[in-house]
């Protein structure tokens, strides 16, 4: 038959290129549908006059054996930048002041993050977690560590990477394996807040920003990729899938890889769900990138960044040092701040004009770290950014065990259940592409 491809994955961002990527490696024919008329999806890297402006993912964690063996594939190797040392340093926001996180158990115990009452609770948690059965993020530390922990230092280390509301977050969907470590070793969690000789993870980007993953990543799917193409409708017909673009076109597949979130593939489908009874929340962000002179550099400390928190009624949820973190990553003479807003604490910034939200944040920054070259470079708003990890991924998850097995050769992946990062979409795709060529192709021809 002609015009039929083994698999059709619906999504060019990182998850669909990547296990378009391992499928193509292994003889498979794909084609992939892209609504937009870019691939990548978050990951969008931008040179401004020699600031490399990240609107997406600022960085590329290397804690697994995928994410490593890719890059080293698509000979992207060579490009890797490593991130400064400092990036150990992280701070908090606290009373209006930056403080660092401690990463020891003596810096613990100095910290003024914490009153002596928190510390002995925290302490007394070292050798017993109590409560291993609350669900949210919030209940869990709240009752094992008390709620000055939770507000001060694990409410802000949370908005830095799900930007939601922790009484909202389930613990074992957003850190699943944390959650399996506390739930076998009751200590865990305290040995991996303070124990700083662990094993640590590269920080990495590439020299012209993490675009150059999806560049590479796009080169190998060059003539399988459809750009401005928006699926309508999915339906099975005589052992194959047949896609129908809202531009009339149909696209025949033995399999497909859904990308896309899970209530727009329901619709495509024409599927009654059984346990999803509303779409996914996401959590809006805004990414500001703001330079300012390098002699005004010792104004900040060496380090990642600094995170706020909601008790400190700021716009602003965390600032990057991005030229701390990647030295090169701007022009000689010049250093460059991330800034992330919005998120579950500051959702109506929707309703507010982005320069506006701009403006403000960055006489925030001004007011707080003295800093008078501050230039707003670039600016991104990103209406659905990060899936909020809630009770709701339990029906999500329970919905596609049902589609999958309702429609016999669709796949589902997606940073709404697997994970928000670029290595674990990266893991996921692998996984999953491992599956398929396990099965085989039974119905090719």
């Amino acid at each position: 038959m002609k015009n039929i491809h083994d698999v059709g994955i619906i999504g060019a961002g990182i998850s669909g290129l990547s296990i378009a990527y391992y499928l193509k490696k292994n003889g498979l024919k794909t084609c992939l549908f892209e609504k937009s008329d870019r691939s990548g999806g978050v990951i969008k890297s931008k040179n401004i006059n020699g600031f490399i402006c990240e609107e997406g993912p600022n960085t590329i964690v290397l804690n697994n054996p995928s994410i490593k063996n890719l890059i080293e594939e698509i000979n992207l190797s060579d490009d890797i930048i490593d991130s400064d040392e400092s990036v150990k340093y992280k701070y908090f926001l606290h009373k209006n002041n930056i403080v660092p996180m401690p990463l020891s158990f003596n810096e613990f115990i100095l910290s003024p993050l914490l009153n002596f009452f928190s510390k002995v609770k925290i302490i007394c948690g070292l050798f017993f977690i109590k409560d291993v059965k609350s669900k949210t993020i919030y209940n869990f530390f709240k009752n094992n560590f008390g709620e000055q922990f939770h507000d001060n230092i694990i409410e802000p280390f949370l908005n830095g990477i799900y930007a939601g509301n922790t009484k909202k977050i389930y613990f074992e969907y957003a850190l699943p394996g944390l959650w399996g470590a506390i739930k076998k070793n009751r200590s865990l969690v305290c040995s991996m807040l303070f124990n700083n000789k662990s094993k640590k993870n590269k920080t990495i980007s590439f020299t012209n920003g993490n675009v150059e993953l999806i560049n590479k990543l796009t080169l190998e799917n060059k003539n399988n990729i459809n750009y401005l193409c928006e699926i309508e409708d999915i339906n099975f017909k005589n052992k194959c899938f047949e896609i129908k673009t809202k531009s009339g076109e149909i696209f025949k597949c033995y399999k497909i890889v859904s990308t896309i979130a899970i209530d727009i593939l329901i619709k495509a489908l024409k599927y009654k769900p059984k346990y999803l009874t509303k779409e996914i929340n996401y959590n809006p962000i805004d990414v500001y990138h703001i330079s300012f002179n390098s002699d005004e550099s010792h104004k900040i400390p060496k380090g990642f960044g600094i995170l706020s928190k909601k008790s400190e009624k700021k716009s602003f949820l965390g600032i990057l040092f991005s030229s701390f973190i990647f030295p090169s990553s701007t022009p000689a003479g010049k250093e460059m701040l991330t800034v992330l807003s919005g998120g579950a604490k500051n959702k109506n910034i929707l309703k507010k004009d982005i320069n506006y939200m701009s403006n403000i944040t960055k006489d925030e920054i001004k007011d707080l770290l003295k800093i008078n070259s501050l230039e707003i470079i670039n600016k991104k708003r990103w209406f659905n950014a990060i899936p909020s990890y809630g009770k709701e991924i339990k029906n999500i998850r329970l919905e596609i065990k049902n589609i999958e097995k309702k429609f016999k050769g669709l796949h589902v992946i997606g940073n709404y259940y697997n994970g928000v990062s670029v290595s674990s979409c990266v893991e996921i795709a692998k996984k999953k592409s491992e599956k398929i060529i396990k099965n085989g192709n039974q119905n090719r021809k």
